[in-house]
């Protein structure tokens, strides 16, 4: 099932319909769809795929000549980059498209690579019109070290696409025999990745899920989990401390020296590293009039399935591997699963608050979104419009009931930050008290969303 990426097709297929060739980079973390929107875009196309290894740049050509060498395409062994690529087309009147998939291994695996694939695209292509698509996994390449490692050649990249996360809706549509608990339960676990959510068995229980196929020993998720961090760093017992530390609570930077033994300075090299991949992440508060309330340098695990690893099955690997997976989860899991649930709510809120605010059910029309972390307390969605005016919201999956002490807080945070609030929106998977419900039936301002029966 291809879901959601129709921004993206649309980016692609200007790229495509551009005249002359082009270059464009796509990239995107594992399992986040990114050969399945390149699939979907080519399947009416004439298009070819070449898959970079981690291997020198001799290698590959050798390994490419063999994919592609037939009856038509005598390629030598060791054929140059030119010769290959011209042997994966031949001539036509409509555009061709050619992916070189993992292409940093590529980069990296030989300096002459970009040179050659640029002078071939744009000069030695006497054919048909090309547009050549540069895949990768590798965020943190795309982003801080390709230009880097290629220099002037990067100027020739026409765009760049990034394929982020599908959201919590997508995952209801997916799944669409799950309650929107269910399908949250499930979000918070797993997050906006496709690639993952295929192996879920959708006529089982978010429990016995949990149970049967993700905490399965030697399966598929953990060993995911594990892989996500073991497969581009080195020192990997650094990392592990970090992330174990972080999944105990313990998200600034000196608490995090406390607890390791590790230097400031080693610890921000190191977090750099984990945030480049995308595992990690630094909380920024949305800019507000109140610098002196907010909180500065809290750090948090950004991809869910790690922070699931880390939270529950990192800590107490033995009984992991040495108990049932039932039994594992009614010890060590079911206690604090809500909480752990609760930590995605802020990302659906802010979503759904959009969504409201696009279709008019919600009467603001925002121009920024995120949160406002403070010294007490956090705001889970701050926007903005185009004239200042601030709608907040608060996102609750862990209480059985939201109450006017919850109103008020939030309101009290609001001022804390110095917000000028002209909506509240109050969003639940449980149900409001009387007191609150009274309240949103006399105030336009405050809005009150219940899903628990949605």
């Amino acid at each position: 099932m291809f879901l959601g990426r129709s921004s993206e097709l649309n980016y692609l297929s200007k790229k495509y319909e551009a005249k002359g060739s082009g270059i464009v980079v796509v990239y995107g973390q594992r399992f986040v769809g990114r050969h399945a929107l390149l699939a979907e875009f080519t399947k009416d196309k004439s298009s070819k795929t070449l898959i970079a290894r981690a291997c020198s740049g001799r290698e590959n050509r050798y390994l490419w000549a063999n994919e592609i060498r037939d009856n038509l395409n005598k390629l030598s062994e060791y054929p140059e980059y030119s010769e290959i690529f011209k042997a994966c087309f031949e001539f036509s009147e409509e555009k061709q498209v050619l992916i070189i998939d993992e292409f940093h291994n590529a980069v990296k695996g030989d300096p002459t690579f970009m040179k050659a694939l640029i002078d071939f695209v744009f000069n030695g292509n006497k054919g048909s019109d090309l547009l050549v698509i540069l895949s990768s996994r590798s965020i943190g390449f795309v982003e801080s070290g390709l230009v880097d490692r290629v220099g002037q050649y990067a100027l020739r990249i026409g765009g760049f696409l990034k394929v982020r996360e599908l959201k919590y809706e997508d995952m209801r549509r997916f799944m669409p025999s799950y309650t929107r608990k269910e399908t949250m339960e499930m979000y918070a676990i797993l997050g906006g990745y496709p690639g993952l959510w295929k192996h879920l068995d959708p006529y089982k229980t978010v429990k016995e899920n949990i149970t049967q196929v993700i905490l399965k020993p030697e399966g598929f998720f953990m060993s995911e989990a594990v892989r996500l961090v073991e497969m581009d760093l080195r020192e990997v017992y650094v990392y592990n401390t970090i992330l174990a530390s972080l999944a105990e609570g313990r998200n600034k930077l000196n608490e995090l020296h406390l607890h390791s033994d590790f230097s400031r300075a080693k610890l921000s090299v190191y977090i750099k590293n984990l945030m480049e991949l995308e595992l990690v992440e630094k909380a920024f508060s949305v800019d507000t009039d109140s610098k002196g309330n907010t909180q500065k340098g809290v750090y948090r695990i950004m991809h869910p399935l790690v922070h699931f690893y880390y939270k529950y099955v990192y800590p107490n690997y033995y009984l992991y591997t040495t108990i049932p997976a039932l039994q594992f989860y009614e010890q060590f899991i079911e206690e604090t699963f809500r909480q752990f649930v609760e930590n995605s709510m802020k990302k659906i809120g802010q979503e759904l608050i959009k969504t409201y605010c696009d279709k008019g059910i919600i009467p603001f029309k925002p121009e920024k979104i995120g949160e406002w972390v403070g010294k007490l307390d956090t705001i889970d969605v701050v926007a903005f419009d185009g004239d200042g005016n601030a709608l907040i919201g608060m996102c609750n999956y862990d209480k059985n009931v939201l109450t006017t002490d919850d109103y008020d807080w939030v309101k009290f945070l609001a001022k804390k930050a110095k917000l000028n609030v002209v909506q509240t929106v109050l969003i639940t998977f449980e149900r409001f008290d009387s007191k609150v419900v009274e309240t949103g039936n006399k105030n336009n301002a405050l809005q009150l969303i219940s899903l628990k029966d949605q």
